[in-house]
């Protein structure tokens, strides 16, 4: 008898997983559709570990190359329209994970909040720059010493656009 329990309650278990897979398995098909989508979109002149960029993607592993530094002719309206793209692709793919979280794990819902709780646009992309004079005199000295001695001292240069959010 205890042996003809066990087995039916082996056969409900696996009925019931293969239940919850089934109706599972939409859900994660798009969320995993719609989070590729997102990856595919490149935000120009910006670094892949930028934290921003980073908190769009689901899952644990990321592309290498999330960002695309070498958009030498990207503007800010550029970068800012990647990032709306990107925020809007991920947003939706989260949304999907919200709304069926018995089908994803902690990991997958708690991005999906971090992504839902994510800023809509930029507010300002500040671009990149070379290493100038604090006052903007032309030095052709920087890198050397005494550059920019008497021009307010050097400003570091910055490879990659910064994206500032309110």
């Amino acid at each position: 008898m205890a042996l003809v329990t066990g087995l039916g309650s082996c056969a409900w278990s696996s009925w019931k997983d293969d239940g919850h897979e089934a109706a599972c398995s939409p859900p994660r098909d798009k969320a995993r559709t719609l989070n590729y989508k997102a990856q595919a979109v490149r935000i120009p002149l910006v670094s892949a570990i930028d934290p921003s960029i980073l908190d769009l993607q689901l899952g644990l592993e990321f592309p290498a190359d999330l960002g695309d530094l070498n958009a030498t002719s990207a503007t800010e309206v550029d970068i800012s329209a990647a990032y709306r793209e990107k925020r809007e692709l991920a947003g939706k793919a989260a949304q999907v994970v919200l709304d069926q979280p018995d089908c994803f794990n902690d990991l997958y819902t708690d991005q999906a909040s971090r992504i839902k709780r994510s800023p809509a646009e930029v507010s300002q992309v500040v671009m990149p720059s070379p290493a100038h004079c604090k006052d903007g005199w032309p030095s052709t000295s920087i890198g050397r010493q005494g550059a920019c001695s008497h021009h307010g001292g050097v400003v570091p240069a910055q490879p990659w656009a910064t994206l500032v959010f309110d």
